[in-house]
This record gives structure tokens, C-alpha cells and sequence, in this order.
């Protein structure tokens, strides 16, 4: 245990006006910022592109003594499963900007006994997590770069995800069904999404016996026996960067020959 030592005043007018400032300046400092994150009621779980607002609320209670608060930084940091959508400001904050994973809301100066609230809206990113999956999210609230009040974790579960189902079909459709050396053969390579998932950024390769030469890649990329159709930004897939959930399909039709210099009759030519 601590003791105090505190003068002895001669004259009791003095030793009182004393105890009302030590009490005053010990009361000051006592109370402290808060911040909550809250997500709507009822709201427990997200989907894939499903969109969820929660709201932040803050409260920077008043220390009395002309007291403000200054270079106020609110800061919530997405979990990288979550996209960012939007988000809204309060008194004297911006509309909260984002960048490096995270929104940030900023203000010069807080005036005490300040409260208010922002909404921030995300959603579920394609393909990210799996069901089940707690996802937590923090907020923080900072006066002058010290962090001087930390929200609770609340968590949102992940559902909806379906299986991610992708099918492929090889059809050889000219010559009859049959393989002529030295003549153009055209085939059919149909590739389907059947399942629940948008699939980003893929490819889909056609590896060809060697020696085979490929007359006609139908939009793909040829290097050596093999050809690729890829997604992405100069996607081949009639312009598209992705599969949709289901059921949608491409089919691809390159044209190849098959020299006899090369290949024999009685060589097997797998699909």
C-alpha cells in the first residue's frame, strides 16, 4: 500500500481550498474513449456476394477543463475475405477511405463529449472461406497515433459455400469419327462450371502428342504440342473473365494434323 504525504496547512481556508483541487485534478482522467463494432440484429452469417452492414460507434467522453480531443484516427481492418463496399462519416470525420486492407476515418480535432456512428458495408469474396468459418473484425480508436480504445471481436460465419464442380469433354466431331494422317482433324474441347462457385483466373490446356501440328488454335495459345485457353483480362473465353456458377459452359474447336512423317497407323493418339 501507497501512502500520500500531504502538507500540514496552518489555516483551514488554505487546507480546503487544497482538497477541492487535488480532487478536481485527480478526477480528470478517469474516464476513456470508447468504440464498438455491432452487426445487425439477427445477422449471424454471410454468403458468397452477399452484402452485410454493421455499424461503429464511438464515444469520447468529456474531461471537463476546456479539454479536446485532436488528430483522431478511427480505424477498422478487414479481414482479407471480406471486400470492401462502402462506408459513412460522422461529425467531424471523412467518409472513412480505404486502403491497405483497412477504412480509416480522420479528424482534426473532437470536441469533448463527442458521439456518433459510421456504416461500413462488405461482402464475402468469391471462393473465400468455408463453411463454418468464424470471420472476427476489431476497430480501433486513436488519439494522436496511441491507441486509446480497442472495440470487441464480434464474428459473422461463413455459409452458402456449394462445391465448386468444373467438367471437361474432348469430342473429336470431323472425319467420321476416325483420324486420317496428313489430313485436318477438327475437335471439340467443351469445358462447364456445374457447380456453385465463380472460378477466376484459370486456364484449360490441351497437351497433343508430339509432332502433332496445330493449324488452328480456335483463340488459344500454342507453345510447342500443347494449347491454352486462358481467363483473366484478355480472356479467350468469348470475352469473359470468369465461369459463372451454373451450368455454364465454352467449347473450343482447334484444327491439328497428324503427319505421317511423325506418326505411324498403328500409333495410339489418346484424347
Amino acid at each position: 500500500m501507497t501512502f500520500l504525504k500531504l502538507p500540514i496547512c496552518p489555516r483551514q481556508s488554505k487546507c480546503s481550498l487544497f482538497w477541492m483541487v487535488f480532487m478536481l485534478l485527480g478526477s480528470v482522467a478517469t474516464q476513456a474513449q470508447t468504440v464498438v463494432k455491432s452487426l445487425p440484429s439477427g445477422v449471424t452469417t454471410i454468403a458468397p456476394n452477399q452484402i452485410v452492414c454493421y455499424d461503429v460507434a464511438f464515444a469520447a467522453p468529456d474531461l471537463g477543463q476546456n479539454h479536446s480531443y485532436t488528430n483522431i484516427t478511427i480505424v477498422d481492418v478487414l479481414d482479407p475475405r471480406f471486400e470492401y463496399v462502402n462506408s459513412t462519416g460522422a461529425n467531424n470525420f471523412n467518409n472513412g477511405s480505404f486502403g491497405g486492407g483497412a477504412v480509416t476515418w480522420t479528424a482534426a480535432t473532437l470536441a469533448d463529449g463527442s458521439t456518433g456512428s459510421f456504416q461500413v458495408c462488405v461482402k464475402l469474396r468469391n471462393g473465400a472461406g468455408t463453411n463454418g468459418d468464424n470471420i472476427p473484425n476489431q476497430v480501433t480508436f486513436k488519439e494522436s497515433g496511441t491507441t486509446t480504445a480497442t472495440s470487441g471481436t464480434p464474428t459473422i460465419a461463413v455459409t452458402g459455400i456449394l462445391p465448386n464442380t468444373i467438367t471437361f469433354e474432348k469430342v473429336l466431331f470431323s472425319g467420321g469419327g476416325n483420324v486420317v494422317l496428313d489430313e485436318p482433324v477438327t475437335y471439340d474441347i467443351k469445358v462447364c462450371n456445374t457447380g456453385g462457385v465463380t472460378n477466376d483466373n484459370f486456364s484449360v490446356t490441351d497437351y497433343l502428342p508430339a509432332g502433332t501440328q496445330i493449324l488452328n488454335a480456335d483463340g488459344g495459345t500454342i507453345s510447342g504440342n500443347t494449347i491454352t485457353w486462358s481467363s483473366g483480362p484478355d480472356a479467350t473465353f468469348n470475352q469473359r473473365t470468369y465461369l459463372e456458377p451454373s451450368p455454364v459452359c465454352w467449347k473450343f474447336s482447334p484444327t491439328i494434323v497428324f503427319p505421317s512423317s511423325a506418326f505411324s497407323n498403328t500409333d495410339p493418339l489418346s484424347k
